[in-house]
């Protein structure tokens, strides 16, 4: 079969598909002689193997060695993950403004779980306890503001590291007045990893620059994250210029907007429900293909 067949069999996009191939020698095509890839059935078991690997917390090329050894083998665990270790050295660092220790932390959870794995239990409780230190703590909003510095860094290298010229084209913006990004950066990533190639416009984008964005990068899909009301509001009133698949994540947006903006609109219950709803596994918002 062409690689094409394994994408739609499993679902990965072909742009991961053959960097899959080439970086952990996963795939093992034959040729013909006119030099094409042709693709067997044991190529969409490893596949589906390390699908099932990822999902358990590994890394992809600790699942893709794995994948390549003992294809049948049932999934165990992920050896020393520890995530909730590492959760908590990153807020310990947090605490001591040590941008260092924060870095080595990411650079361990990145390491050691699926990038899925790291956003829900590491980053999102770190930075949903991080939040609620200025309450007791005006000053701790510096806290707040060098882990997101430092987690925000890392977060575009990947995003760079991941971006997949060939693939579908999204966009990531928050609406104007918006100027919470993380999530959104958070889910970009994700994104990413499913094949997408991710525009990320950040907090607090113009209409203007939306607008343009759009009509130059053509985009398929649009993540949009709102944590309050009033800029939720701002997006949905420009709905009609949006994409045809269009994903609303964060507490300022209400099942109502899915309504208003009708097919194509779909809200996010977490950041990682972000990226399955724009997974190619998926014909139409929320159905499973």
């Amino acid at each position: 079969m062409r690689i094409g067949d394994v994408s739609a069999q499993t679902g990965i996009s072909v742009p991961t598909l053959r960097a899959w191939e080439r970086r952990y020698g996963l795939l093992t095509p034959a040729r013909t002689d006119g030099g094409h890839r042709l693709y067997a059935q044991a190529d969409v078991a490893r596949v589906r193997r390390v699908q099932a690997l990822v999902d358990r917390g590994w890394t992809v090329a600790a699942a893709a060695e794995e994948a390549r050894t003992a294809p049948d083998a049932p999934a165990p665990a992920p050896a020393g993950s520890n995530l909730d270790s590492l959760r908590q050295d990153l807020l310990d660092g947090a605490r001591a403004f040590d941008g260092d220790a924060m870095h080595t932390v990411f650079d361990a959870a990145v390491e050691r779980a699926a990038m899925r794995a790291v956003v829900e239990r590491v980053l999102v409780p770190a930075f949903e306890e991080i939040g609620t230190w200025w309450k007791d703590d005006p000053g701790a909003v510096a806290n707040e503001h060098v882990a997101t510095q430092v987690v925000r860094g890392r977060l575009l290298s990947l995003l760079r590291a991941r971006r997949y010229e060939g693939g579908p084209r999204c966009l990531a913006v928050c609406p104007p007045g918006e100027s919470h990004d993380l999530g959104l950066l958070m889910a970009s990533v994700l994104v990413a990893e499913k094949g997408w190639t991710v525009t990320f416009l950040g907090a607090s984008t113009p209409v203007a620059a939306i607008e343009a964005a759009i009509a130059r990068v053509a985009p398929q899909a649009a993540i949009a994250a709102a944590y309050t009301r009033p800029t939720a509001n701002r997006m949905m009133q420009y709905r009609a210029s949006a994409p045809g698949r269009v994903v609303l994540g964060g507490p300022g947006f209400k099942p109502s907007d899915v309504e208003l903006g009708g097919e194509g609109f779909s809200l996010a219950a977490t950041i990682p429900d972000a990226a399955d709803l724009l997974d190619p596994r998926v014909r139409r918002l929320g159905a499973p293909a």
